[in-house]
């Protein structure tokens, strides 16, 4: 698998280019995916005027399906709130699988309220379940993204 070092020039560059593609969404709300959303999330809340963060704990965990391994979430923390006419932008760093992201708007539909949902994510893998409503980059699904935060 190929690799792909995210500066954190490029990283906080891209956050920014986010924010300004939403700009003119009028979100009342932010639901970040625990833990690669919350800068992305931080960036875009401040630029966006957005007080309101919600924070959904998830990590992967990975399975073999059909003699394929796949990632697969594991939710520690649900957003509980009701978002009822609430316009709620959802976001994390990347789309791998698009498992977190078909799995939170299934969570959000059931118990949500009738709040718009938008997700966005910096980074979106093609050969992928989900695309997220907004995202700055595609990469291929062979490509590891590496954050500049990662060890």
């Amino acid at each position: 698998m190929k690799k792909n070092y995210i500066s954190w020039n490029y990283y906080i560059d891209s956050c920014n280019l986010l924010a300004d593609k939403l700009k003119d969404q009028n979100f009342t709300d932010i639901i970040t995916i625990a833990r690669g959303g919350h800068i992305p999330a931080a960036i875009v809340a401040y630029k966006l005027g957005i007080q309101r963060i919600y924070s959904h704990g998830v990590y992967s965990y990975d399975m073999v399906q059909a003699g394929e391994r796949i990632k697969f979430p594991s939710h520690y923390q649900f957003v509980e709130s009701n978002f009822t006419d609430r316009n709620v932008l959802v976001i994390d760093e990347i789309c791998d699988t698009g498992y977190t992201f078909v799995d939170l708007r299934k969570h959000l539909a059931e118990r949500g309220g009738n709040g718009q949902f938008i997700f966005a994510s910096i980074f979106y893998k093609t050969n992928n379940i989900y695309k997220p409503d907004y995202f700055i980059e595609e990469v291929p699904s062979d490509t590891w993204i590496v954050m500049p935060y990662d060890p």
